[in-house]
């Protein structure tokens, strides 16, 4: 009895330290998953934000991350946001009790995409194609979103292609595509409903162009002449976890638009120019 008495002694402190380490390792981290609240199936590159502390992150292409919340409020607020959904804003204490996220499809989205036949081909954005301005951005700083406007002459187009040129000193890049309605002048909501996405690695600078095809998507865009096309990086990534650079390139004079990872204010710059092409049917 005593043997035992003494063993309980030795072990209670031990027992508690390790307790108390599980406890603080658990709360101090939060396994979030995010699902379509209608089909149930998981969404990926959803965009995270916590707006008091200027944090964003976002998660895998199969809808799952973990987030830290060691430096955060309970009463923090955080946002969930992806192309085709809804945002939605909770608590940090709400995702604690409840870590799958579930989204809903934003219906508003819908009104600009449906299936139609298009027979006539045209294309409109950038004429030159010899490399001459860039803008580079490093990958684990202020990357975000670049775009520029474009004037196409009809009232309802299906986009087939966009096409644009980078600098990728990254072993991975992946950049997300954004058609966005103006509002004096200004980028708003997009127009796409799907997550749109493209994976690019080491690329030179020279001639070479990528693009998003995006012919099985059957993207609409109606009473809409003036739309708003933009590349957002999502992340970069060296495999040996070196810092590495992405450059999006120009080629010729003219005006962008662009901001940074914390979602502030549009910023134009006259300096610069970005290479950018839409292929459309109308």
């Amino acid at each position: 009895m005593r043997f035992t008495s003494r063993l309980l002694f030795f072990l209670s402190p031990l027992f508690f330290l390790y307790s108390f380490s599980f406890s603080a390792t658990a709360q101090s981290m939060v396994k979030l998953k995010f699902v379509d609240a209608t089909t149930q199936k998981a969404i990926g590159n959803v965009t995270v934000r916590i707006p008091v502390k200027s944090f964003n992150a976002i998660s895998s292409n199969s809808g799952s991350l973990n987030l830290s919340i060691i430096h955060f409020s309970n009463a923090d607020t955080i946002e969930f946001s992806c192309v085709g959904y809804r945002t939605l804003k909770t608590s940090i204490a709400k995702i604690q009790l409840k870590p799958v996220v579930l989204l809903e499809e934003d219906a508003k989205d819908l009104e600009n995409i449906i299936i139609k036949n298009y027979l006539n081909t045209s294309e409109t954005g950038s004429r030159e194609g010899a490399s001459a301005h860039f803008k580079s951005w490093f990958a684990k700083k202020n990357s975000g979103e670049i775009g520029r406007i474009m004037y196409v002459k009809n009232e309802d187009f299906k986009l087939e292609k966009v096409r644009f040129k980078i600098n990728n000193q990254c072993d991975t890049c992946v950049l997300r595509l954004h058609v966005r309605r103006l509002k004096n002048g200004i980028p708003e909501d997009d127009l796409l409903k799907d997550s749109i996405s493209i994976v690019s690695n080491r690329l030179s600078f020279d001639d070479k162009f990528i693009e998003f095809d995006l012919n099985p998507y059957d993207v609409i865009i109606k009473k809409n002449k003036y739309i708003f096309v933009s590349l957002e990086t999502l992340y970069c990534s060296n495999i040996d976890k070196s810092t590495c650079s992405l450059a999006f390139i120009g080629t010729e004079d003219g005006n962008f638009l662009y901001r940074t990872r914390d979602y502030r204010d549009w910023e134009e710059d006259a300096s610069h120019s970005l290479y950018l092409k839409i292929y459309f049917k109308f």
